[in-house]
């Protein structure tokens, strides 16, 4: 699940980069996850722009990466079925209007900073129930429940996504529903990992961490990567959202082509911000 922007360089070679579809995992078949949805933006010529996963959290809201979105968003297309192939003239978006998006104000701060890495890369866009053709198709979508208790190290977890299934297909338009079964690391497995490729990182691991869940790659011996559109898909527990797929980093100088470390933003740490915009 891979982004196609890298997010900054660090030393000469070594890049975070947003999320995009997951490497590895299973696919989903359409009766599964169908609170989980594909979504695009449009640039300013009014293409489709981004694609980016998302999650249902209640009538009007839906949950996705701080990246996938800006505050100028006002319509996205979306569909949740296991594949959506935008170079077949059949397929078909469907058109949401947006009142609002909100941004979670860490992002912000440290988009500025240039270190989003530390950041909340949460958004909760804000559905227009007033108007639109797919208000009710999107109204029927069951919501996913969110659990707001810290996720530990060595917790297994569920991650879900929309995007590429290969380093070498990131420009291809399908989208594919994927899921994989991930595995929370520790601290140190992102000072040690990191301290090797990026000294930038490693002495900004604790604040990396307490932001960001972390989880092993097929590069560190997991069973996923993240890849160009599984960026805001959630990571669930027991069925709940305990995260969002956010970055991951990478090191380009590296002989597997696959990503060093996944991060995804821990729902934990911004449960009061939630309910103040949802409730």
């Amino acid at each position: 699940m891979r982004n196609t922007i890298l997010f900054m360089s660090i030393l000469a070679l070594n890049s975070f980069s947003f999320a995009a579809p997951i490497i590895g995992g299973e696919n989903v078949p359409d009766n599964e996850a169908k609170g989980i949805l594909n979504f695009f933006t449009n640039d300013k010529d009014g293409y489709l722009s981004g694609s980016c996963t998302a999650s249902k959290i209640g009538s009007k809201y839906i949950l996705t990466a701080a990246h996938c979105v800006d505050l100028n968003t006002n319509q996205i297309g979306w569909n949740n079925i296991e594949k959506i192939d935008l170079s077949d003239e059949n397929s078909e978006l469907y058109g949401l209007y947006i009142n609002k998006v909100n941004i979670h104000p860490s992002y912000e701060l440290f988009k500025m900073l240039g270190q989003t890495f530390k950041s909340k890369d949460i958004a909760i866009l804000e559905v227009d129930t007033s108007k639109g053709n797919y208000i009710k198709k999107f109204q029927d979508l069951p919501t996913v429940e969110m659990d707001f208790s810290p996720v530990l190290a060595g917790e297994k977890l569920t991650t879900y996504g929309y995007g590429c299934e290969k380093i070498d297909d990131l420009d291809n338009p399908l989208s594919h529903k994927k899921m994989a079964e991930i595995e929370t690391l520790p601290l140190s497995s992102l000072s040690s990992t990191c301290s090797s490729i990026a000294p930038i990182i490693n002495q900004n691991a604790s604040q990396i961490y307490s932001a960001q869940i972390v989880s092993s790659t097929l590069a560190t011996g997991g069973k996923a990567s993240l890849c160009k559109g599984d960026s805001g898909g959630p990571i669930l527990r027991n069925g709940k959202i305990v995260g969002v797929n956010s970055q991951y980093i990478i090191d380009q100088t590296s002989p597997i082509e696959d990503n060093f470390l996944n991060l995804h933003s821990r729902l934990s740490e911004v449960k009061t911000w939630i309910n103040s915009v949802t409730q």
